[in-house]
Order: structure tokens, then sequence, then C-alpha cells
């Protein structure tokens, strides 16, 4: 797991070198942060509502309490709030990743927990999610970059994860980087599919069925206890 470990070491220095691309006026920079945070909340406000292209700075200012003059001191332009969104999302999912990693010895109870933490805090993270998905392509260039990296290297923890449950011999996967991939987009079901889902199944239902399909694929005969809920 120490392989997992360093990716998301990893990401967490990148994560401080990209946000650099955002200048806020203030020098305080304790104080940009957290209003940074502030219009982040607010701007989910809106952008679940009305899109990140029909919503305005003013409503962005409104929903964060804030006035329309002072976001300038903390933002430049609609995007950097937009890349504060993703970043805030994606630094809940590493923080959720490194809180789990290795709390059990065993690799399959740990994959299979790592896996129950990761889509409860995608439902939990239900808004957040699909402005993500929605709204990537409304980046610019440069942002898109940065963010897309750091998806990646999200799929790489769990490819890192899945790989080390082979190498112990709890695991069969020839394509773990595939895999990878595959489980983190499973990850989202619940924003991106719950809609249909929800009036026939329970969260637990979708969970449960997600990590037999997870475990099956890797071939591990583990007897989960799936009772987690």
């Amino acid at each position: 797991m120490a392989s997992a470990k360093s990716k998301i070491k990893q990401s967490e220095m990148t994560r401080k070198k990209h946000l650099q691309l955002i200048k806020p006026k203030t020098k305080n920079a304790e104080r940009a942060l957290k209003k940074q945070r502030q219009l982040v909340r607010g701007a989910l406000k809106v952008f679940t509502t009305k899109g990140f292209h029909a919503s305005s700075l003013r409503e962005i200012a409104e929903a964060s309490q804030m006035s329309l003059g002072s976001i300038y001191d903390y933002i430049e332009k609609k995007e950097d709030i937009l890349y504060l969104v993703h970043n805030e999302i994606m630094d809940q999912i590493f923080n959720q990743l490194k809180e789990s990693i290795e709390r059990y010895e065993d690799p399959i109870k740990n994959f299979d927990k790592i896996l129950f933490d990761l889509f409860s805090l995608s439902r939990q993270l239900h808004d957040e999610v699909k402005v993500i998905f929605s709204e990537t392509k409304s980046l610019d260039k440069e942002y898109r970059k940065h963010i897309l990296a750091r998806e990646s290297a999200y799929v790489s923890v769990i490819e890192a994860i899945i790989t080390d449950g082979v190498k112990k011999g709890a695991f069969e996967c020839t394509e773990p980087a595939l895999m990878a991939n595959i489980i983190t987009h499973l990850g989202a079901i619940m924003p991106l599919r719950g809609w249909n889902i929800m009036p026939r199944n329970s969260a637990e239902d979708v969970h449960h069925e997600i990590v037999q399909l997870i475990f099956t694929r890797l071939k591990s005969k583990a007897d989960l206890d799936l009772k987690h809920m």
C-alpha cells in the first residue's frame, strides 16, 4: 500500500503548485483561502441550479454572502471559481482515501472499506459530483489539464491498491489501470444515475451490487460483510 500512499502525497504536492495559478489581490493567504472556500460553497448553490455558463458573478457573490466588488480580491474571473470547486471536491476524495487506506491488514477487507467510504462520499457530494461531471469542459485549457491530472492521480491510487492486492495473492487482474478507471466511474453512479435507481433500489442495494461486481471481476472469493450502512 506504500505505492498508493506515495501517489496521494505526490498529488498533494502537485495541487499546491497548481493553486498558485489563482492570484488573489489580498496578501493575507489565510483570509484568501477562507474567502475562496466561501465562494466555492456559494457557487455550488448556483451551479447546481443554473449551470456554470448561465450563472453570473453577481449571483455567485450573493449566494456567497459577499459583495460583487469584494470577490475580485480573491479571484480574477468566474473560471477561477469553477477551478476551485473542482479542487475542493478532489480534496475531499483524496482526504477520504488517506483516511481509508490500510485500515485493515487484509487487502480484501481494506479495499472493501475503501470502496464503501468512497461510494458514501459520492452520495454525500451528490450535487458537487454532478457539477464536475457536467462542467469540466467549461474550464479553460490550463485549468482543465490540471483537474484531469488530479482525476488521473485518483485513478492511479486505486490502480496501486489493486496491484498491491494482486501481489499479495488476494486479487487476479491483468488490467489494473483499466479496472481502476471503471471503479472510479462506478463510484459516481448515485449522483449520475440515482434518479433512475432510487425509486426501486436503496443506496445499500447499489453498493452491494457494485462491490460484488468488482470483487467477482477481481476473482476474489472473499466472504464479505457488506452491511456497512
